[in-house]
């Protein structure tokens, strides 16, 4: 059965999520253009989501980072800056 782990954590300096799946992971095709927009690697998807969340987060000066291998599950991880960084 799947597992999805959140956590979150932070300081004055920087909030972090951290999305952990222990699921099918990406292939390195997909890897590769995981953040075009419109591309997706299912049928009934828009191939957005991850473009829009990293725009987003970039846009509020944070980093969004995805690290996933076949057969392996993914780590997603979204770091924004804390309230001393505005």
């Amino acid at each position: 059965m799947g597992e999805i782990r959140i956590t979150t954590g932070g300081d004055d300096e920087k909030a972090t999520v951290t999305v952990i799946d222990n699921g099918i992971g990406m292939a390195p095709e997909v890897r590769e253009r995981m953040f075009e927009p419109f591309y997706t690697s299912k049928e009934d998807r828009a191939g957005l989501g991850l473009t829009t969340t990293s725009h987003l987060v970039e846009k509020y000066g944070g980093t969004f980072s995805v690290s996933s291998r076949e057969g392996g599950g993914t780590v997603t991880r979204i770091e924004l800056p804390g309230m001393s960084s505005r």
